[in-house]
């Protein structure tokens, strides 16, 4: 999300290069006109560029900001209590990691990783809500619904068992030598 200094500023650039361009005789309104058009043409452009600011530079809506809260750097999490010229890892990332040990179910944690399962959570309540029968979805997301439930029908292939599996099983046990491997 761009914000109003950003946007500010690439517009004034792209105003004083205009301005510029015009007092260099680089833009003429059409050929042999003298300049004399040249007031209502930057008159124009200011206005323009004015309405520009108004559309493309809005602030953040509350829920974009609330969105990226938990982005960036967070001084909380520094360890004020170890001097960074000795330790400058601990300084800088050891009350996160007291405050988010490593869990069971993972080999190693990070916030990278913690970033990645938020995603990955936020990416499967979106899957499961298009999977719900509903009749204001669209083609598309009836598309995705389905074919995420089809993905997830436990029931389903449960009761097939092995079936799917049993061609390759049998191919498998029926190895004599190493000439039998395709690879």
């Amino acid at each position: 999300m761009r914000t109003h200094l950003t946007c500010s500023r690439d517009l004034f650039f792209a105003f004083v290069t205009f301005v510029f361009a015009l007092s260099r005789g680089n833009l003429r309104c059409f050929p042999n006109c003298g300049g004399k058009h040249m007031r209502h043409v930057l008159r124009i452009v200011t206005l323009i560029l004015g309405i520009s600011t108004a559309a493309f530079c809005q602030a953040p809506s509350a829920a974009s900001a609330s969105s990226n809260s938990k982005s960036g750097f967070t001084p909380a999490n520094l360890d004020r209590s170890v001097d960074p010229c000795v330790d400058f890892y601990q300084f800088a990332c050891g009350t996160w990691r007291k405050n988010n040990p490593i869990p069971s179910d993972q080999p190693a944690w990070e916030s990278f990783t913690e970033v990645y399962v938020r995603n990955q959570q936020i990416l499967r309540d979106i899957l499961e809500k298009q999977a719900v029968e509903n009749p204001k979805r669209s083609v598309v997301e009836r598309q995705i619904g389905d074919f995420y439930y089809a993905c997830m029908d436990e029931k389903t292939i449960n009761s097939k068992g092995i079936q799917a599996l049993k061609p390759e099983l049998d191919r498998t046990a029926a190895i004599q030598n190493r000439d039998q491997i395709s690879i």
